[in-house]
């Protein structure tokens, strides 16, 4: 992803006003309203909308970083979420394209970033070559998680489904 105005403004308006209600969090989840950190985001009377992801500098490779997630915040999200995911395909879970996709090996640069010190969220985002397609641009998924108790709180795909809905390639992230 080159540059987040461009990803953005490619995007139709109603995915757009959805792409920025993802990256809206309750003051409560995103931390202190009185940090600079969570106010450089933009407080509004809805919440904080957090930063552009595809915006960001300064990722790191590093795993010890991540909140602990488990299958019960993955669950959790993706059922409570429209989209293709319900408590019988989360039962078969290893049967499903985003789990095949992290085993076969097509998630690749998975990369944590902290927002900030004080910021109760952070952003994972990895690069995900489509299944049949490995010759493809990779799309780019990222996942807003709570540090401590490893919540999902949102996600988004470039992929066309993702730009709606959960998609296997965020999932498989």
């Amino acid at each position: 992803m080159s540059s987040s105005n461009s990803y953005i403004s490619s995007l139709e308006p109603n995915d757009r006003t959805r792409y920025f209600e993802k990256l809206m969090v309750s003051v409560e989840d995103a931390g202190d309203s009185s940090n600079p950190e969570v106010t450089g985001s933009a407080v509004t009377g809805d919440g904080v909308r957090l930063p552009d992801p595809y915006s960001l500098t300064g990722w790191k490779d590093d795993l010890s970083l991540w909140p602990d997630t488990d299958y019960g915040c993955i669950y959790t999200y993706l059922i409570e979420a429209p989209g293709p995911f319900n408590g019988e395909a989360m039962k078969a879970y290893k049967s499903l394209e985003a789990y095949n996709l992290f085993i076969s090996g097509h998630v690749r640069e998975c990369r944590y970033h902290p927002i900030g010190k004080n910021v109760k969220v952070c952003f994972l985002k990895a690069k995900v070559v489509p299944g049949q397609r490995v010759t493809e641009t990779p799309h780019n998924p990222w996942v807003c998680l709570t540090k401590k108790e490893g919540y999902v709180m949102a996600a988004h795909c470039t992929c066309m489904a993702g730009e709606e809905r959960p998609c296997s390639l965020y999932v498989a992230r």
